[in-house]
């Protein structure tokens, strides 16, 4: 969604300036993502959210 997006860190990454790495950091630690993640779920659900989003698989 647009509101899931963060322009400078896109930016950044398609300038080369971060890496794969610093990017998804940086979306995780980031503002959107907190309101949007972690205040609404429980850290259960948060911690299955997160897995499945970054890493593409389910939590065993």
């Amino acid at each position: 969604m647009r509101r899931d997006r963060e322009p400078f860190l896109e930016s950044q990454l398609r300038n080369g300036n971060v890496t794969i790495r610093d990017c998804m950091r940086g979306l995780l630690l980031s503002e959107g993502f907190q309101q949007g993640y972690y205040q609404f779920n429980s850290n259960y659900r948060m911690v299955d959210q997160v897995v499945n989003c970054v890493l593409g698989r389910p939590v065993h």
